[in-house]
């Protein structure tokens, strides 16, 4: 199968898996809250080596707003809501389950299977985690220990979690944390993950909460 065709069964499969799930569906990623939390499974199928992979993020999703709001930027919240699974100013969250597959014959059923196994996985774990956090500061917590975990499996690995923990702190209100969080990160000259108008996430924050 050549990936122009595998592309297109990959995404028509995402679409039946998100409808029998009772999720959406947007540019071949499947994505659903449950309660405030926002998933996205994200499948990639590669013709040429037999690939699949397939990740489920997660995210609070008021911290996008809040995000929006420092960016100046709030105007998304009319757009879309599958802005939040796709857009290049929202968070992407934190990966907390993946499957990984090599020299796969793209057989008949073989893609169709993958998928499925993928929306089963992720849809178990996606409750097991949802179970686990009670509130946005539960919600830190575990994305503090996924980050550790992370960091000590690849070590050298250049990804933070500041931008998060600075949005959770002016989701939650504690606006003189949040801009301490920004001082020290422009203190420490990161740019973080977005920038809008030639100033980061981390300068406008500190300008929106010194208002």
């Amino acid at each position: 199968m050549k990936q122009p065709e595998l592309d297109r069964e990959l995404r028509l499969l995402v679409k039946t898996e998100a409808k029998k799930n009772g999720w959406k569906w947007v540019a071949g990623m499947a994505y659903w809250t449950l309660g405030p939390l926002f998933f996205v499974l994200a499948p990639i199928a590669i013709a040429r080596n037999g690939r699949f992979y397939c990740s489920l993020r997660f995210k609070w999703l008021e911290l996008d707003r809040a995000l929006w709001r420092v960016l100046d930027l709030s105007s998304n919240e009319d757009l879309p809501f599958s802005l939040h699974a796709n857009g290049a100013f929202a968070l992407l969250g934190q990966e907390i389950h993946t499957i990984s597959m090599n020299g796969l014959e793209w057989l008949p059923g073989v893609l169709v299977q993958q998928v499925a196994e993928a929306a089963q996985q992720g849809g178990e774990r996606a409750k097991e985690v949802a179970g686990q956090i009670t509130s946005i500061h539960s919600y830190l917590e575990f994305i503090q220990r996924e980050h550790e975990a992370f960091l000590r499996l690849d070590p050298g690995a250049i990804t933070t979690i500041w931008t998060e923990t600075l949005l959770v702190a002016m989701v939650a209100g504690d606006m003189a944390t949040a801009a301490e969080i920004a001082r020290a990160r422009i203190a420490a000259g990161a740019h973080g993950k977005f920038s809008v108008g030639g100033k980061s996430e981390f300068e406008r924050a500190l300008a929106l909460c010194e208002t």
